[in-house]
């Protein structure tokens, strides 16, 4: 008996270790994303054009990332050159995503904003 709430303990200690790692990496891979991107459409007109620009210059760090996603409804490129952007990730657990009404603690979803391009 007492093996097994060993086993839980350490399932959910792990879990949460994971969770928690993946909250804190996931807003520098944001920002990094955001500044990415406001160097692309730095000194670009504010257009539909210079979203799918800036767009594709988060995306291409955020494709470098473990499972990390890129949310198109969450971009936008702001007046001044500033970036808003939504990044998401799934935690990597094992319990987490298969159990339906636990699933939505492992997925991590963080809004960043770039207000200047950095050179």
């Amino acid at each position: 008996p007492w093996g097994v709430a060993v086993l839980v303990v350490a399932v959910v200690v792990l879990h949460a270790g994971s969770v928690l790692l993946t909250r804190m990496s996931l807003p520098d891979t944001g920002r990094e994303a955001g500044r990415a991107a406001a160097r692309a459409v730095s000194g670009l007109p504010l257009t539909s054009q210079t979203a799918v620009v800036g767009f594709k210059a988060a995306k291409e760090v955020t494709d470098f990332k473990d499972q990390v996603t890129l949310r198109e409804d969450g971009f936008e490129v702001l007046p001044g050159g500033g970036v808003s952007l939504t990044v998401a990730r799934t935690a990597p657990t094992l319990v987490l995503a298969r159990i339906p009404w636990l699933a939505h603690y492992g997925v991590l979803v963080v809004p960043v904003v770039v207000d200047k391009p950095v050179l």
